[in-house]
């Protein structure tokens, strides 16, 4: 299972992101792990300040034995706190007030 957070500020950078494979990616949510693998090597980095925050998650799908348990499970995504306090499964919390 590949767990993708596409922090995409300049898709014209020097390495050439796959575009077309991205969008098939991120469109089907599902494909090979050597193509998810391969999109993200070609990712600029971010700065951390753009990290900072709450971060919805998506999965995409790679054949992986644990695909598709995330979301079933009330994943949310991440949180970023600061450089050093980082939350990297956010789940929904339930409703504490249900009967």
């Amino acid at each position: 299972m590949a767990v993708i957070k596409l922090c995409i500020m300049n898709l014209d950078n020097e390495k050439k992101v796959n575009k077309a494979l991205l969008n098939e990616l991120l469109i089907n949510k599902k494909g090979d792990i050597s193509d998810v693998l391969r999109v993200y090597d070609q990712l600029e980095p971010v700065s951390l300040d753009f990290m900072m925050g709450r971060w919805t998650g998506s999965e995409i799908a790679t054949g992986h034995s644990l695909d598709g348990m995330l979301v079933p499970s009330g994943w949310y995504g991440k949180m970023f706190i600061s450089p050093e306090e980082v939350h990297p499964l956010v789940f929904f919390a339930k409703n504490l007030n249900s009967t």
